[in-house]
């Protein structure tokens, strides 16, 4: 009765759970970046939340009037958002660096007044605002890929519960040989992983949570709870040739149940160590762990035994294949006579195995999640593809430096101190430019002289 109740009431929470999170969550708690962030968005008003609006026209300069005319005219209404602080682009500039090598594109720079972690209402809000007939739109950036890999999650989640489901039901089926043994640890699985959103819907509310935690909710929820019920399943079945149900359930619980407990309180406890991390990233990731976890072992340790005192003897209904007896004549059995045979050759084996799949860890490139994670298919992906194939890529992800001086920074000391500055970063190694007060100020007067 109870964990009906509660399968019902997690129904209407568990699709929720993807609004309420977040995309983000790299940067460490109070690291360099992250202050430079602050005192960017605090002192100079400039947010990380900025998005990039690439135009590409069929046949049309990108410099030409009819050009930037469409552009303009789809950019007008993303300037009257609310959460907009400023739109740049080549018309409001003539810097040559909004237009593409070819000539044939454009790009504008968006940015928000809001977090990154905020920005959900603002891309969808541009995305609907800057759309165009004469030109083809692409937004894109950090606040934009995050959406999209929300958005890949959540078609990962169903492509899981696609295939993923079918499949497991084929193995189990394979394993207990009747219909209804296969299909209760499905049926334990699919609980758990519904419980668990359901639970973490409402940590989501006062706790950030990644949107990566959704495809990591379902694929853990439903392996362990396959995992814990097969187990409990098989122990059980095992019982009933000796046992009345009775007496079948209480023996599998303190037998396969005691394990499943240790188990599943190891997982917990290795997992818990995620929530020490200083990015919400690992920390969310460590919230969700430990919640599929505790779910996975509640339904074994309580909706399972329940459901399996109902069933009975009916568990080894609509049977596909006869179980097979006697010691030595099963396919593990006879695994086991040999790995006892051979014991060093087994270990030796096991070990060959192990260092040729740890081979490619040593080669593993690890690194924030960009646009190339998505498939081509998202918009966010082929706007960032179209910008590193025709621009300058390295302008729109400028390393940004925050420098207290002394003196007032537009005042002749303060100017000579930013130059130097800007020199000692000039000099190294990949630093194609530099710019600053003192160079946009440079640049100003000599435009200034030239007229």
């Amino acid at each position: 009765m109870i964990w009906g109740l509660l399968l019902i009431s997690s129904s209407f929470f568990a699709p929720g759970l993807s609004g309420k999170l977040k995309g983000g969550g790299f940067d460490g708690a109070n690291s360099e970046a992250e202050r430079v962030q602050d005192l960017m968005s605090g002192e100079f008003g400039l947010s990380p939340a900025t998005l990039t609006v690439v135009f590409t026209g069929e046949g049309i300069p990108a410099r030409s009037e009819e050009f930037q005319k469409a552009q303009e005219n789809a950019l007008a209404g993303v300037r009257k958002l609310d959460n907009v602080r400023q739109v740049a682009s080549y018309a409001g500039s003539n810097d040559p660096r909004f237009i593409s090598e070819d000539g044939k594109k454009s790009y504008a720079v968006v940015t928000s007044d809001v977090s990154i972690d905020a920005t959900r209402n603002v891309v969808e809000a541009v995305r609907s605002k800057v759309r165009s007939d004469e030109l083809e739109t692409y937004v894109t950036g950090a606040p934009a890929v995050y959406q999209d890999l929300e958005e890949a999650s959540n078609e990962d989640v169903k492509d899981a519960e696609k295939y993923a489901f079918p499949f497991a039901v084929i193995i189990l089926i394979f394993a207990f040989g009747t219909l209804v043994a296969a299909g209760v640890p499905v049926l334990i699985g699919g609980a758990s992983v519904l419980t668990a959103l359901a639970a973490l819907y409402f940590v989501a509310g006062f706790y950030d949570m990644s949107v990566f935690t959704l495809t990591l909710s379902t694929m853990l929820g439903l392996g362990l709870g396959i995992d814990y019920a097969l187990f409990f399943v098989s122990r059980f079945r095992e019982e009933l040739e000796h046992y009345p149900p009775v007496e079948a359930v209480p023996r599998t619980v303190a037998t396969a149940g005691r394990s499943i407990f240790f188990s599943g309180t190891a997982v917990l406890i290795g997992l818990s160590g995620l929530l020490f991390f200083p990015f919400m990233f690992m920390r969310s990731i460590g919230v969700a762990g430990v919640v599929v976890v505790f779910v996975s072992v509640l339904a074994a340790l309580t909706l399972l035994p329940a459901l399996l005192g109902v069933l009975g003897p009916r568990i080894n209904r609509l049977a596909i294949r006869r179980r097979r007896g006697g010691a030595g004549t099963a396919f593990w059995s006879r695994s086991a006579e040999i790995v006892m045979r051979r014991p060093l050759a087994v270990i030796l084996l096991a070990a060959a195995i192990l260092g040729i799949l740890l081979f490619p860890v040593g080669h593993m490139k690890v690194g924030i999640p960009e646009a190339t994670v998505l498939p081509q298919k998202y918009e966010s992906r082929a706007g960032d593809d179209i910008l590193k194939r025709n621009f300058d890529y390295s302008a729109l992800n400028p390393m940004e430096i925050v420098a207290n001086l002394d003196d007032d920074p537009l005042s002749a000391r303060g100017l000579s101190d930013t130059r130097e500055l800007g020199e000692g970063i000039g000099g190294a190694d990949g630093v194609s430019r530099v710019e600053s007060v003192y160079t946009i100020g440079e640049a100003a007067a000599e435009d200034y002289a030239g007229g």
